[in-house]
This record gives C-alpha cells, structure tokens and sequence, in this order.
C-alpha cells in the first residue's frame, strides 16, 4: 500500500491515525498485513491492498435484513404489477425462445426474483448470494410459485467466485452486482474461466446523480452511498470489457438522474421551510418532465445506469 494513501485513512472506531503492520495469523499460521489504530485496540485487515474497515458479513447481512422487513416489495404474486418480471425480460431484450436450452446463473442473486423470471418460464435458472436470509426468502418464495426450493444457494463471496469457473451455464447474469464487489477481478478471473459465453450486467455510472449528490449533501446519496465500492465511466466500461476478453453486444443505458434532481429538490424545499403550495407548484411543474429529461441525459450518456450484454471474443 502507498503510505501517502495510509496517511489519509483513520480508524472509523477512533479516528486516530493509521499505521501498516505485517503479522502472523494465530490460526492459518500465514502473513497479514493489517492497519492498526494509534492505541493498538483496533485493527483492520488489508487484502489484495485494500484496508477492509468493514466486517465481511457486514454488508450482505444488512441486505438480508431489508429485505426480510420489506419481503413483499419486489414480490410480483403479491403486488400485481410483474414488476420483476418484466423488468428482467425489457432489460435483458431477451426472449423465452433465445434461452430455450439454455442455463442461467444469476450471481448476487438476492431473493431470487430474477431467477423466478426464468424459472416462470421454464427456462433452467440457479441464483447465488452471499447472503443466507435472502436465499431462504427467495427459496420459500420459488416453493410457493413451482413447488421446489432449491434454486438458490448461499455461498461466501470466494465460493461464488469457484461456482462460476465450473459452471455449465451459457449466461451468467450480475444485475447491480459488480459495484458491491470489493475485488471485482475475481469475478473477472472466473468467468474467463467458465465455459460460459455471455455475460449479462448492470452498474452504476458516474453521472449527473452523483454530481448532485455533492450539490445537495443534506439528501441521502443513493449514488455514491457506501454500498457502492465502485462507480463507472465509458472508458472504465472498455477497460472492463478488455479485462473479460469480451465485446459487447448490446447496450441500454437509462438512469434515474433526474428522478434523483426532483428528489433533491423536494427535499431541500421543504427542509428550508417553504410552503406545501411551492413544493406542490414545483412538483407539478418538473415531475412531467423527467421522462424526457431522463431521455436526453440517457443519450448523452451521461446517466446513472447502464446495462451491457457482453460476449467472449474467442467464440
């Protein structure tokens, strides 16, 4: 690690400073490198040169328990609406009968909704996540719809790594997966591995959202809130791409910018005491637009998402 990098770190318990510090593991026996507190009572551990501050259940934990108190949200037999469902097909462009015969692995697979888009239509599908709350949700929830609950496993983020080099799938699926992922390079690595010919996935861009997220600190930044370790460019995307052996295909790319611009305004309005008749003007004013707005920034790309459909070269 850069010590100039270190100097700028502290310890999120204490605030001291940090310092590097080579160690034996009392259990494995290996080296480690960890960052240790000015006081010595904490330390973090450093991995592939990234100091992880954040215990490694921590975050899917977190997910698991939201979507155990909101388990019906995403839930298209509960709500109506296939939302899910038909999020997963306008997305992906895809048809039941270009997947006919084929195998889909959906990694991060949370509760399985994607998945149950597959299985719906008798499409073979297996979903992984790291975390057990919502794959013993998403599995009760694919008994109820098709009598069987074994479509979805746990495994840590390593073993979901080695499940992708020894899949048979065709399509391995990452729906707002890769900008979780504190070592992307694994799932790079694995699915250069796998015999797997496609790649399909979503991450957050670096985009007008995040501009206003610095513009307007006081709202919750969904942008570049913690969960997202990584946020993309163009340029990154080729890069990726690169690094995966693989072109792409298809491209959509649609945000929600300026959803995310009405929201801060809003909020801002309303937390600097304006009237309900002003926020109420203004949102009857700006809500009809975002649409076309949205469009305009989408073609510019210059938007919050985008979704690739890549494909490997030497095939």
């Amino acid at each position: 690690m850069n010590n100039k990098f270190i100097e700028l770190l502290r310890c999120p318990v204490s605030g001291q400073m940090l310092r590097l510090k080579d160690k034996i593991s009392e259990i494995t026996g290996e080296s480690l490198r960890v960052l240790i507190s000015e006081d010595g009572k904490n330390e973090y551990p450093v991995k592939n040169n990234i100091p992880r501050f954040v215990p490694k259940d921590n975050y899917s934990d977190s997910f698991g328990m939201q979507w155990n108190i909101f388990s019906k949200t995403q839930l298209d037999g509960y709500s109506g609406i296939r939302a899910s469902n038909d999020r997963f097909w306008s997305a992906t462009n895809w048809t039941k009968e270009k997947l006919s015969g084929q195998w889909v692995l959906d990694i991060g697979c949370g509760a399985g909704y994607f998945v149950a888009a597959c299985i719906l239509k008798n499409i073979s599908a297996t979903g992984y996540d790291v975390s057990k709350s919502m794959t013993s949700y998403g599995n009760e929830q694919l008994k109820f719809l098709t009598n069987h609950n074994n479509f979805l496993k746990n495994l840590s983020e390593d073993g979901i790594f080695g499940k992708i080099g020894e899949t048979e799938a065709t399509v391995i699926t990452a729906i707002g997966v890769i900008e979780h992922l504190r070592s992307p390079q694994l799932l790079f690595d694995a699915f250069k591995k796998s015999r797997a010919q496609y790649l399909y996935y979503s991450v957050p861009m670096f985009s007008i959202s995040a501009i206003l997220e610095n513009t307007f600190p006081h709202v919750f930044p969904r942008q570049l809130s913690g969960g997202h370790t990584h946020l993309f460019t163009e340029s990154s995307i080729s890069y990726m791409h690169k690094l995966l052996n693989s072109k792409s295909i298809a491209e959509w790319r649609f945000g929600t910018d300026m959803m995310d611009l009405y929201r801060s305004i809003i909020v801002m309005l309303q937390n600097n005491g304006a009237s309900s008749k002003m926020v109420k003007l203004t949102s009857k004013k700006i809500f009809p637009n975002i649409d076309a707005w949205q469009g305009i920034v989408d073609k510019s790309h210059f938007c919050s998402e985008i979704h690739c459909l890549i494909k490997k070269c030497d095939l």
